[in-house]
């Protein structure tokens, strides 16, 4: 098996470490913190909401996306 080297920050490290066992290795950790999960786009649909519970979830979809987009245009005229 061959081995990758990445950089995380320090956060992240010690996030890892706290949630390393005695007998795992960093990667073991990755491993075991992330098996078993899916792709988001293999959960599309598994939400049963109504159209009350539906038009909330889009406005705060909504509202993410604005806010993001305004975030990246204020990053962009800065730079420029």
């Amino acid at each position: 098996m061959g081995t990758k080297t990445v950089t995380i920050k320090e956060e992240a490290y010690r996030a890892l470490r706290r949630e390393k066992r005695h007998d795992e290795s960093f990667s073991d950790v990755i491993a075991r913190l992330t098996s078993g999960r899916g792709r988001l786009a293999e959960c599309y649909g598994a939400w049963e909401m109504d159209e009350n519970e539906m038009q909330e979830f889009q406005a705060a979809l909504d509202r993410y996306w604005h806010r993001a987009t305004m975030q990246q245009r204020r990053r962009v005229k800065s730079n420029s």
